[in-house]
């Protein structure tokens, strides 16, 4: 400012008038965090939750990480003695994402495919007969010691909330439960909807379950609040409901 007070007798007046008129409507500019082109996109069918799998644990996307544990409890439904061979390549890809130290591949990599590899520990139990190729697998890589069982004894304190996280689905998938996570993103880059977590709040309403407290947390920082206060009053309400349970 100083420079342009010097030069104010070189300097055009007009040219300045609107320099300064762009720059003000620049600032009025708000960009919205939940638009379509930040759109996360969804899977609705198997063949896309398969095709999920074999990404997962390739860093294709950031938003993959999330979603493996919750298309996991949605599709779980639909893995038995004729699908569970389908999510073979995805089950060694898994194994590898742990036995391969790289830059490549970061912790949280390590933690989903451990969580995906105990799911799969569960299948061979429920379908011995037609997971044979898995069990080999497991045997090949029986010297893997990292599993949600030892997670807790990790020095990696600030990945517990996303291993609490994991514990749960496992409980949850334990007990057929079709529950969506909260705290699964649907903009980029970890957004969620206001509306779309009301309505997750209310499945777990309707069915009178308490949902993960970390999960619930999460749920809530990436909560999208630039919303209108009208589209916050039905995420609002349902947490007053949610907060009998803590």
């Amino acid at each position: 400012m100083d420079t342009r007070l010097l030069l104010k007798d070189f300097l055009e007046i007009p040219a300045v008038v609107a320099e300064s008129s762009v720059y003000k409507e620049k600032e009025r500019i708000r960009i919205e965090l939940i638009r379509e082109d930040n759109r996360i996109p969804e899977i609705s069918t198997w063949d896309d939750f398969v095709f999920l799998l074999g990404q997962v644990f390739f860093n294709a996307e950031p938003y993959h990480f999330d979603q493996l544990p919750t298309y996991l409890l949605q599709f779980s439904g639909q893995i038995n003695e004729d699908t569970v061979q389908q999510l073979e390549p995805a089950f060694l890809q898994a194994y590898k994402t742990i036995d391969i130290w790289n830059s490549t591949i970061g912790f949280l990599d390590r933690i989903s495919a451990a969580f995906f590899l105990e799911y799969g520990r569960r299948l061979i139990e429920r379908y011995p007969e037609q997971t044979r190729n898995l069990q080999k697998l497991a045997d090949k890589y029986k010297h893997i010691t990292f599993s949600p069982e030892n997670w807790k004894t990790s020095k990696m304190e600030k990945y517990i909330p996303y291993m609490d996280i994991f514990s749960y689905v496992l409980e949850q998938l334990s007990n057929n439960s079709r529950l969506p996570l909260l705290s699964t993103p649907t903009h980029l880059p970890c957004f969620i909807d206001p509306m779309v977590l009301a309505e997750r709040l209310y499945l777990y309403q309707q069915q009178n379950v308490e949902p993960s407290s970390f999960d619930l947390q999460l749920a809530l920082q990436r909560c999208a609040l630039d919303a209108d206060l009208d589209k916050l009053k039905p995420v609002l309400k349902l947490l007053r409901a949610m907060l009998r349970y803590y």
